[in-house]
């Protein structure tokens, strides 16, 4: 119940900040242009406060404050059969890059180690979700590519050679819908 409640509020939200900004479902976005057969890579930055644990392999374990930390998370959304299917890789801590993302010239680097999560089908209204997320977005800025604590949550889309980045809200994550959707 909690799940379903927390997947209402994210879709209304979503809902709500398409409705405010005039927008309205755009059949030139990359969602909507995704093939039978074609998939879509997102990769969404943004800052979290989080206190790291680390276990030794002699079985110690260390803690630190709560710090502010960028978080890098990879998804790739599939298209076969009629139905959509979103996997989730998360990247390491490091300082690359899990600092911010510095312009569409961007390319995936094998020292990121984004680490394979789970798959999931999403169901239609998730689906309207994440085309919402592209439909809200706005477009980055120079301010964005800067490495920065303070930039906001970043949305690189990539289909084939089309390519968006986005700007985003913070609490717009495609790991919380992803979440929801799951349970």
């Amino acid at each position: 119940m909690k799940s379903l409640l927390c997947f209402l509020i994210l879709t209304k939200a979503l809902l709500f900040s398409a409705q405010s900004s005039g927008t309205s479902p755009d059949k030139n976005s990359l969602l909507h242009q995704l093939l039978e057969g074609d998939s879509l890579v997102y990769y969404q930055c943004h800052v979290e406060s989080a206190a790291q644990e680390l276990r030794t392999a002699s079985g110690h374990t260390l803690n630190s404050v709560a710090k502010s930390l960028s978080i890098t998370e990879k998804f790739v959304l599939y298209r076969k059969d009629g139905k959509y299917v979103l996997s989730h890789f998360v990247s390491v801590l490091t300082m690359c890059p899990n600092r911010r993302f510095s312009g569409l010239k961007f390319k995936e680097k094998e020292y990121w180690e984004f680490c394979y999560k789970e798959s999931k089908p999403l169901s239609d209204k998730a689906l309207r979700s994440l085309g919402l997320m592209e439909e809200i977005g706005k477009e980055a800025n120079e301010y964005d590519y800067a490495i920065s604590t303070k930039n906001r949550n970043q949305l690189i889309i990539l289909g084939g050679k089309k390519a968006k980045q986005l700007g985003l809200p913070e609490n717009i994550l495609i790991s919380k819908l992803f979440k929801i959707q799951g349970e």
